[in-house]
């Protein structure tokens, strides 16, 4: 099924950034990517649960563009990544089409929060500032921080010690690392810029979220953090969830049914592994340290 939908403006307002503290794909002006329906609906589809949505019978997303979790291979698709994967299941079992939009994380955030959306297919950090924003999924995935080197001899806070470091603007340890460290720590506003200079030398090390981390591994090493009680705030995990409309718990508690019977069945595994995420993260992704 297809239909015309609008051009959406997706760009980070500054003063969203306060509710991001995961790294951020750097907004350029102009529209977003424009929208698309995908996936078909057979007439005689049952749906798992009913809730309301935007528009009756279809499902409504963001996401940001990221080569693991949810990229297009132009703006009306094809679509491809973990996120994708997932929201394309759980739309099927819903008997829902697809309408997508993607742009920059913050943006899709920012497109959410103003009822443009029904839910953001792009993995965020539970925060206490996002639950109070929107809905949020129970835990889908643990993240923590990576450590690219190029050899991959770098996996401890202390093993960055003395060492050039890239951290990407607005990623939640980067002041924590400054704090440490001082000016050995330097901010990117890019990833594709962070990790050419790993690289090339310039840096010997950068710490990212592992999921961005997955790709700048051409040529380097990533590793996770090890934990360290010295800094536990630096080497902790966290939860990765999707978030949705405030308020529309119908849909809340579909996606947790559906994410649910995912981990159970296989289905989340598969979507890790079949986009590319390596085995020993793909241990982590789901079951912690």
């Amino acid at each position: 099924m297809k239909t015309e939908s609008s051009r959406r403006r997706l760009c980070l307002a500054a003063a969203v950034s306060a509710l991001v503290l995961i790294p951020l794909t750097a907004c350029a002006a102009g529209p977003a990517q424009s929208m698309t329906t995908t996936q078909k609906v057979a007439k005689d589809c049952a749906p798992a649960h009913e809730f309301p949505t935007l528009t009756k019978g279809v499902l409504t997303i963001v996401a940001g563009e990221s080569a693991v979790n949810f990229h297009g291979e132009t703006p009306q698709g094809p679509y491809h990544g973990i996120g994708y994967d997932l929201v394309s299941g759980f739309a099927a079992k819903n008997c829902l089409a697809l309408d997508v939009t993607l742009g920059t994380a913050g943006g899709s955030q920012l497109a959410l929060q103003e009822g443009q959306a029904d839910l953001m297919a792009t993995f965020a950090l539970a925060t206490p500032e996002r639950r109070k924003v929107f809905n949020l999924t129970d835990r889908i995935l643990f993240e923590g921080m990576g450590i690219i080197s190029a050899d991959g001899s770098v996996s401890t806070v202390e093993d960055l010690k003395g060492k050039q470091v890239g951290v990407q603007a607005g990623a939640n340890w980067g002041a924590q690392l400054r704090e440490i460290y001082g000016s050995n720590i330097i901010e990117y506003s890019d990833l594709a810029s962070l990790g050419a200079d790993v690289k090339v030398g310039r840096l010997s090390a950068a710490a990212v979220s592992s999921q961005a981390g997955l790709t700048l591994t051409d040529g380097l090493k990533m590793r996770l953090v090890k934990a360290d009680d010295t800094h536990p705030d630096l080497t902790r995990t966290y939860d990765f969830v999707w978030a949705s409309t405030k308020g529309n718990n119908g849909l809340t508690e579909a996606l947790n049914d559906y994410l649910s019977r995912a981990r159970e069945d296989g289905s989340l595994n598969a979507a890790l592994a079949d986009n590319g995420v390596p085995k020993d993260f793909i241990d982590f992704y789901l079951n912690g340290r």
